[in-house]
């Protein structure tokens, strides 16, 4: 089995426009575990710092590819099956940036990168003094500066905002996930067509209005998890039609019924991962 130690780290007031969380986790290994991925709607850059693991998504027909030492990208993950093994003790520091962020900071057309975990320097040019300087890195405050000074660079030349875009953002966070596009598009009065909307959207989250919504509203529930054990309250708080709804929305991204995962001992990590936001500050 595993044991994990969770971390949050400080989000400074420069980096805090573009960053959502901030933490990093010691995993104690017992015994070889796999860990699953679970579904998020925001993208990742984690820097491995120590360990023997390595990560299979096999709809992108990786199998059990080893993780190096260095900067990782990992975009929205949403494939069955998706896992992290581990062989012995691992730590590492992770950066989860606001939606549309690495569009925006890194150039990057986020549609080409759903259920992508790779070295980062295989994303993006601007990553190879990133990745230098973080390898280089002998301690964790050494690498901790090696982010900020990496996301203030990309700052200064950040792409400008596709502004309807952030609006349907900030209105699907602010509903936990709870709104149709037709809802979404009256309410920020969209001047352009539907499916150009849509274009647009997965070039900067990476998933569709829709899908993207599905995902927010399974973060929320894990976070009234948290609060809450009335399956009944969290189903209908989280906007679900009935509670089948609910049951086979929750077995489809988490793989367990909601019963089952409330119950279960899954490590620490799998529902600090799925909280909401409440968990950057």
């Amino acid at each position: 089995m595993i044991k994990y130690n969770i971390r949050k780290l400080l989000i400074s007031r420069e980096l805090q426009p573009y960053v959502r969380r901030f933490f990093y986790t010691e995993a104690k290994v017992k015994a070889p575990f796999d860990q699953p991925f679970f579904p998020s709607g925001y993208i990742k850059v984690t820097h491995f710092t120590k360990g023997n693991s390595s990560i299979s998504i096999p709809e992108k027909e990786v199998i059990r590819e080893i993780i190096d030492e260095g900067p990782y990208f990992s975009g929205i993950i949403q494939g069955d099956n998706a896992y992290l093994h581990f062989l012995e003790d691992f730590y590492w520091v992770t950066m989860e940036l606001k939606a549309g962020m690495p569009y925006y900071l890194f150039h990057l057309d986020m549609t080409n990168l759903v259920n992508t975990t790779t070295h980062f320097s295989n994303v993006s040019d601007i990553a190879y003094e990133f990745n230098k300087q973080a390898i280089a890195s002998n301690n964790l405050e050494q690498v901790i500066q090696s982010y900020e000074d990496f996301i203030k660079k990309c700052a200064t030349n950040k792409l400008p905002p596709i502004v309807y875009v952030d609006q349907a953002i900030e209105l699907i966070e602010s509903r936990n996930g709870n709104i149709s596009i037709t809802e979404l598009m009256d309410a920020i009065k969209i001047s352009v067509g539907k499916r150009q909307f849509i274009r647009n959207f997965k070039k900067v989250v990476g998933l569709s209005p829709k899908h993207w919504c599905r995902i927010r509203q399974i973060e929320y529930v894990n976070d009234l998890m948290m609060q809450n054990k009335d399956l009944t309250f969290i189903a209908h708080e989280a906007g679900f039609f009935d509670q089948s709804h609910f049951n086979h929305t929750f077995q489809e991204f988490i793989r367990q019924s909601p019963k089952d995962f409330l119950a279960s001992d899954e490590p620490d990590i799998a529902k600090f991962l799925l909280r909401g936001v409440r968990d950057s500050v």
